[in-house]
């Protein structure tokens, strides 16, 4: 049960970072299409790989 409540959270984190980073960008993009991460947007996006990665190693290959 703490298994898939550590999951659980992680894989929200994991989420909320992503969309955080691609919301950024898309509304960042009205105003001035670069096409460009910025950094802050690069560092969000990473972190929510991470974390994601982390939570599917979690669910496999970890037993608690």
């Amino acid at each position: 049960m703490a298994k898939m409540i550590v999951m659980i959270i992680l894989l929200i984190a994991g989420m909320g970072c992503l969309l955080y980073a691609k919301l950024h960008f898309a509304k960042r993009q009205m105003n001035d299409p670069d096409n460009k991460w910025s950094r802050q947007e690069n560092i969000s996006r990473y972190t929510g790989y991470v974390i994601c990665v982390i939570d599917v190693i979690i669910a496999g290959f970890i037993n608690f």
